[in-house]
């Protein structure tokens, strides 16, 4: 019995590490998704080794622990904010839009970064035209439109690039110009758009003067080698919230992340894995999360510090 502990604990470990190398090799970036339940796994099976093992095994599982833990403590206060930003996946077909701008506006958000504002969900644009008047919307070639809106008025520089899905816009602040990028990557490895395309976002945000927040839907972990690429180019950290913003289909997931388009039998919207996958990349600041509001995503709202 100890034997298999062993061994399980050994395969455990050795996919808390690969994961970490995500952010090099594409094919591991997709573990980054286990390494919390890994961790776990790890600490429970470490236990049952003996001597030096499980003292190996349980310091390396506390260690990952502690490290996902720690940006939750370290985070600005809520009430020190110098921007509120509010992030959505919209959802493409999302037939909730007039709920959805209430709680926008009732949030009080100076800036809003949408995805999927595609034809059936652009209507959103409209309703919010009146409290949002500085607006981008760079439909990408999915269809599924990364927009910026604002109640801050706009420097004139703007970035929308319909390849890699993205869209920018330079804001007047109290505080000087400040960039606010909205995206939406693809799935991880073997799927293959998520490295490629947080590489080329990295490259824009390298080209753009001034302090960069980057929100939007990740399709990964805080912690993965996508999301730490686009943060190291921005100069900031993910800002995510404890508890998911989403619930995926395990089945659905799975097919999308091999190429195929999942069928009606698994692609309901609805899940029982929890993932938090929507970020807000900034020096500092805290979030909570908003509700579903007709999309699959749930909201994040977030009380930005831009400065650490």
């Amino acid at each position: 019995m100890q034997a298999i502990v062993a061994v399980l604990a050994g395969l455990v470990a050795l996919v808390v590490a690969a994961d970490h190398a995500g952010r090099w090799v594409a094919a591991f970036d997709i573990l980054a998704l286990a390494r919390v339940p890994a961790a776990v796994a790890l600490l429970i099976l470490g236990l049952a080794l003996p001597g030096w093992w499980r003292v190996t095994a349980v310091a390396m599982a506390v260690a990952v622990l502690i490290a996902w833990a720690m940006p939750r403590f370290t985070a600005g206060e809520v009430g020190a904010a110098d921007l509120v930003l509010y992030q959505k996946n919209v959802l493409r077909g999302n037939p909730g839009t007039e709920d959805l701008a209430e709680d926008i506006r009732q949030s009080g958000a100076d800036v809003v970064t949408l995805q999927e504002v595609g034809p059936k969900t652009s209507r959103l644009l409209e309703l919010l035209k009146d409290t949002y008047p500085v607006q981008i919307s760079c439909r990408d070639k999915w269809r599924h439109s990364p927009a910026v809106i604002s109640r801050l008025p706009a420097t004139g520089e703007e970035l929308c690039d319909r390849e890699v899905g993205i869209a920018a816009l330079q804001l007047e602040t109290v505080d000087g110009p400040v960039w606010v990028a909205s995206v939406h990557l693809g799935y991880p490895w073997p799927a293959g758009a998520q490295a490629s395309q947080s590489r080329r976002i990295t490259e824009m945000l390298g080209e753009l003067e001034g302090p960069v927040l980057v929100a939007g839907d990740f399709n990964n972990v805080p912690w993965s080698g996508a999301v730490a690429r686009i943060a190291a180019a921005a100069d900031g950290r993910p800002l995510a919230p404890w508890r998911p913003t989403r619930w995926l289909s395990i089945f659905a997931f799975s097919e999308r992340v091999v190429g195929r388009k999942p069928g009606p039998a698994t692609d309901h919207g609805e899940g029982w894995v929890p993932t938090t996958i929507d970020h807000v990349i900034a020096p500092g600041g805290r979030v909570e999360r908003r509700p579903f509001l007709g999309s699959d995503h749930m909201g994040v709202l977030a009380r930005v510090l831009l400065r650490p």
